[in-house]
């Protein structure tokens, strides 16, 4: 038996609307009736303590919040695809019950990077929390401290990094946007270090643009005036994100998008002082090594560790634990041919 889709019952809708039978149909009141409601109006929580899932929020978000900052939020590229799809596939998941079994003490605790959550809910980056509260960032390091969250902060965040992790209490995650010069990504990348940040998140959806049809679709019908708050364009006004505009840029430098993995792998070792003889770390190309799939890859010595999918995020991984930490990256490690 087939299973209805979201697409499968918007074409039945289109049949429908479509039919002559459709103008004697009373559908408000069918609606109303099919969802125990004499009201078409949403059931919005009055109260945080009302709710029953994260989607009572959006609902009363978006009945207060401006349309171009409601837009940003609930929107994602393109049409908006990838978040039907995703919604769509967590409903097939469910919580399988437990008979007979002692639940009394469980441990939903997780460890990553040698650090122990209490539970494996994280607060993802999001950009400009001040779009939608005033406290922005801050309130939500608070309330991750409250209950002890991983939190990961945006580079467009609209609260610089040092302020956040005095609210959170210990130092955030943070999600890393390069920049179009390097020098602005290292820049970044060594602020984030001296406040103390454990992990770089790194974004690539915007390494080669991202198109944003439905936020432009509402910026067109929206008459409202923005420039009490943004200079110019809000897509592009960085005003009003801390970590984004104290960046230096350099006189003739070249845009850069999608850098090459090998050149970041030059750079990187550069600058951690790992390359040539002084830092003992040497790299050469080579021809063809005869795997065709799961590249680019790359071996390190002495202990002859091969590693696949060689991508930039974890070209990082691959400096950080195997060559300046000694560890080997066991999830992307395929082979080992140690030198005698």
């Amino acid at each position: 038996m087939r299973t209805m889709t979201n697409q499968h019952r918007r074409r039945l809708l289109q049949l429908l609307a479509a039919s002559p039978l459709a103008s004697l149909l009373d559908l408000p009141s069918l609606i109303a009736q099919q969802s125990g409601s004499t009201s078409a109006t949403p059931d919005l929580i009055a109260n945080v303590g009302d709710a029953l899932n994260v989607f009572d929020f959006e609902a009363v978000a978006r009945t207060k919040l401006p349309a171009w900052h409601w837009a940003w939020m609930s929107n994602g590229a393109e049409d908006g695809a990838t978040i039907r799809a995703n919604r769509e596939g967590f409903e097939h998941y469910q919580l399988r019950a437990r008979r007979l079994v002692d639940v009394s003490k469980t441990d939903m605790s997780v460890t990553l990077f040698g650090k122990t959550w209490e539970t494996p809910i994280f607060l993802c980056p999001v950009s400009g929390h001040r779009m939608y509260n005033p406290q922005g960032e801050l309130a939500t390091a608070r309330a991750a401290k409250a209950k002890n969250h991983l939190q990961m902060l945006s580079t467009m965040t609209t609260t610089p990094v040092e302020e956040v992790n005095a609210a959170r209490g210990e130092p955030v995650w943070f999600q890393l946007y390069t920049r179009p010069e390097w020098s602005q990504t290292r820049e970044l990348v060594k602020r984030v270090e001296a406040a103390g940040c454990p992990a770089l998140v790194f974004t690539v959806d915007l390494l080669g643009g991202r198109n944003t049809e439905l936020f432009s679709r509402v910026q067109q019908r929206n008459q409202q005036q923005c420039a009490a708050c943004h200079k110019g364009n809000p897509l592009t006004d960085v005003t009003n994100r801390p970590m984004v505009n104290a960046l230096r840029s350099s006189p003739g430098s070249k845009p850069e998008i999608a850098t090459p993995t090998w050149e970041y792998i030059k750079r990187r070792l550069k600058e951690l002082k790992l390359s040539g003889p002084q830092g003992g770390c040497y790299r050469t190309k080579c021809g063809c090594l005869r795997i065709c799939t799961r590249g680019p890859i790359c071996v390190v010595y002495p202990e002859g560790a091969w590693y696949r999918d060689v991508n930039e995020a974890n070209a990082e991984r691959i400096i950080q634990e195997p060559v300046v930490g000694g560890r080997v990256v066991d999830d992307l490690c395929f082979a080992r041919n140690p030198l005698p």
